[in-house]
């Protein structure tokens, strides 16, 4: 998984898109690799994803590892409106209720 950090430790975390494969592969994705990274956040407790990527993850995927999921797509390098983030923080709310 690359780049993952907690922004509130055990609670609520960052990461790059799963699934991406490192720079030297010349990026890209791969299933192979979501599968990887999905397991590997689930081993770490996260049973959550908000996704701001342009598209979705594979929904099959997601749904194998038991994730509750919301992807809001935000156009790449740009930022969320406000109701795009209202609604990305009122998931998180609801998450971590």
């Amino acid at each position: 998984m690359r780049n993952f950090y907690w922004l509130i430790d055990g609670a609520l975390g960052g990461c790059s898109r799963p699934g991406v494969l490192e720079p030297e592969r010349r990026g890209g994705s791969s299933p192979e690799v979501l599968e990887n990274d999905l397991a590997w956040l689930r081993a770490q407790g996260i049973d959550a994803l908000l996704s701001l990527t342009e598209t979705p993850l594979a929904a099959e995927i997601l749904a194998q590892h038991a994730l509750t999921t919301l992807h809001l797509p935000v156009t790449d390098m740009q930022a969320p409106t406000a109701a795009e983030l209202r609604r990305a923080l009122e998931f998180i709310d609801q998450q971590r209720a």
